[in-house]
Order: C-alpha cells, then structure tokens, then sequence
C-alpha cells in the first residue's frame, strides 16, 4: 500500500469530496438534489486549477476524512446529474464540501442534517475503493478569488467494494510480486492500493513506497 499525503496547509480553506454513482440510491440520506450545475463554480474550476495526483486506482479515503474532521466542517452535500459529456453512460454527482474551521459558516438548516449526511459519506469511505483525482483550484469569496487561498478538489468514480451484499469483507487471491493472482494459499481481505492522508505541511501530495 502506498500514502499519499494531503497537506493541511492554512490556505487550504476548502476540501470537497465528489462522487460519481450511478444510482441515487447509494446515496447519503438527507442530501439535496439540485437539478442544475448554473451555480457550481467549483464544480467548474478544475478546468483552471491544477491536477496534483492523477488517477490512483484502488484507493481508501477513510484515513484523510477521519483526519479532515478534526480540522474542517462539512458545511454543504448535495447530488446533481453528471454531465453527459464527461460520463455517458449517466449516473449522479454525490459533492460533499469541507471548510476548514475557522471560516465555516454553514446554514442552521444544513446543521440539523450534516451528521446523517456525513454518517452517508463515512460508509462511502469506509466501505469501497475508489478512483482518485485531484485537483488544487482558485478559491473564491462573494464572486472575488482569494489570493491566499485555495480549493482542493477529490474527485473519485469506479467504485470497488471492499463489503459484500452479506456484510462480509470481499475476499480474493494474494498478488505475486509480478501481480498474478496466488491460488496456493488462502484468499485475503481485499485491500487498497493507495492510502491517502491528511498532513500538516504543504499543500501537496506525495506518493511515498
């Protein structure tokens, strides 16, 4: 398993966390559904920001969510449909955005949902792998963007669970060091290839191992 460490940098003022699912079903309870994409601008700013890790496939999210609730809020979750241009076979796009603590100012109406909604999100991370982009954005306040700040983005699809429809952990063969499954032995719990984390240094990703 390789860390990739997410740096907790002061400027880092905002961490959304987005999902492609295909069906709204596997979805936290207590999400809204927002039929249109008109007001996401941060949805759009990967366009302008900057990709820090391209794809990791096979990766866990649980260890960098238990490590961002202890310095940012969830403030906002809501699902919209995923453009068909960059997903044709469909599906939704679950968004959960974190700020970090000193400047969250999330709604009272959000408040009474946001452990429910994020009881929803934990089972996400805790319960499957995924893949992972992400991208390090502009940040902006009231339609001005903040010099020293920013927006990290982790954009995740192609969900692989770790659980099975029993509550079971899913099973399968060791890899060799070449890959290849190993049938001589007994099959293992199915385990990420990539950890990633949350780190108090620069805002930054680095792969180590």
């Amino acid at each position: 398993m390789k860390p990739i460490c997410l740096g907790a940098g002061s400027h880092m003022r905002l961490i959304i966390m987005k999902f492609r699912v295909s069906d709204m079903k596997n979805l936290p309870l207590g999400m809204e559904y927002r039929p249109t994409t008109a007001n996401r601008a941060v949805a759009k700013s990967d366009q302008s920001g900057v990709m820090l890790v391209d794809r990791r496939d096979h990766s866990s999210l649980s260890e960098v969510l238990k490590a961002m609730n202890r310095e940012y809020v969830l403030v906002d979750a809501f699902c919209t449909p995923v453009p068909e241009k960059e997903f044709s076979s469909g599906g939704y796009m679950a968004e959960f955005v974190f700020c970090r603590q000193a400047y969250a100012r999330p709604s009272e109406q959000f408040a009474t949902r946001r452990q429910k909604i994020y009881n929803g999100l934990w089972a996400l991370c805790k319960d499957a792998l995924w893949s992972v982009r992400i991208y390090s954005n502009p940040h902006f306040e009231d339609g001005k963007r903040i010099e020293d700040a920013c927006s990290v983005s982790i954009n995740c699809a192609g969900r692989t669970a770790l659980i099975d429809a029993d509550g079971k952990p899913v099973m399968v063969w060791p890899r060799t060091p070449a890959g290849n499954p190993n049938k001589n032995g007994a099959k293992v719990p199915l385990a990420p290839d990539y950890i990633f984390q949350l780190a108090n240094k620069t805002p930054e990703l680095v792969a180590a191992g």
